[in-house]
């Protein structure tokens, strides 16, 4: 997601839960802390960024600014995934829509692991081990993350766990015959991140 559609969402996101004029003040603050981030980042590599700028600085931003105004780290936290889980249901009801297409969902487990190895791969700090288990499935290990590593470095490990559940909305229900196994995650403290996808039928 760029940068400006990011904000534009969280904003949105805002202004639906709190009323003015904390809504203004708190986007206007979320977006001082995000360009901020990611001034101090700007020479991180272009496959960094996109995860970076296109969503974790989004997240901590929301995160701080809510504190800021006096909410509790639990709050702030609540609230954020709220926030992040209201927009992963739009992307979440698209993917559905998509695939209504008769038979695109047997296409999934290929791309999902075609989209993995492009944009989550070591240049953007990602490790993970994929496994052989016919075309049918897809299914891998996450052994390092860089949304853990980034919240970590930051002060808010525990955020990590908002983008796990944006996962859990947008794959979690695809269609009646696809089946989402993800068990555990690093964001909300285990060893890997167990990726799973595979047609029911």
């Amino acid at each position: 997601m760029e940068q400006k559609k990011l904000l534009k969402t969280i904003s949105r996101g805002i202004h639906h839960h709190f009323p003015e004029p904390d809504a203004t003040l708190l986007t206007d603050r979320a977006t001082a802390i995000y360009y901020s981030c990611c001034l101090e980042h700007q020479n991180d590599p272009p496959a960094v960024k996109q995860h970076t700028e296109g969503m974790i600085y989004g997240g901590v931003s929301l995160y701080r600014a809510l504190q800021e105004k006096g909410m509790s780290p639990q709050e702030a936290l609540a609230w954020t995934d709220k926030i992040f889980q209201d927009f992963s249901q739009n992307a979440a009801n698209a993917i559905r829509s998509l695939l209504k297409l008769p038979g695109l969902y047997r296409k999934v487990p290929q791309i999902f692991r075609t989209m993995t190895q492009k944009k989550y791969n070591e240049e953007a700090g990602f490790q993970m081990t994929f496994y052989e288990v016919g075309k049918h499935r897809v299914k891998f290990d996450v052994t390092a993350c860089p949304y853990y590593n980034t919240c970590k470095s930051m002060g808010c490990p525990e955020l990590t766990g908002i983008f796990c559940n944006t996962d859990d909305c947008c794959y979690g229900n695809m269609h009646p015959k696809l089946q989402w196994n993800r068990t555990t995650t690093i964001g909300r403290g285990g060893e890997v991140c167990d990726f799973d996808i595979a047609i029911k039928d």
